[in-house]
């Protein structure tokens, strides 16, 4: 089975970073959750890379709300943001027309 949710933790910048691969969809949901649930204390700043998914659902972009609430009532003001990496102007124009603009810097 090829692992689709990498978690690396950069604790000298008290960034972590969680890398999605090919599909970001449903069958992510319990790798995903856990990646977001397993952050380090130290977590300041959450990149959520998506340069490498090439499709994703509406329960991606409902796992993406959960993880932001989840880090919001976990960490409140200690972190700075979520930034979404997005690779394909796909992804991008999902999340852009879904106007999550507001809860996630998107580059």
């Amino acid at each position: 089975m090829v692992k689709r949710v990498v978690v690396k933790d950069h604790e000298s910048m008290g960034q972590t970073i969680v890398v999605l691969e090919k599909k970001f969809d449903f069958e992510s949901h319990t790798a995903f959750r856990n990646a977001y649930q397993g952050f380090p204390d130290a977590t300041q700043m959450i990149v959520v890379d998506l340069s490498k998914v090439e499709n994703l659902d509406s329960s991606a972009v409902g796992m993406l709300l959960m993880m932001h609430a989840y880090v919001k009532s976990r960490f409140g003001n200690r972190c700075s943001g979520i930034r979404l990496i997005t690779g394909t102007s796909y992804v991008k124009d999902v999340l852009n027309n879904l106007r999550v603009g507001n809860l996630f810097l998107i580059d």
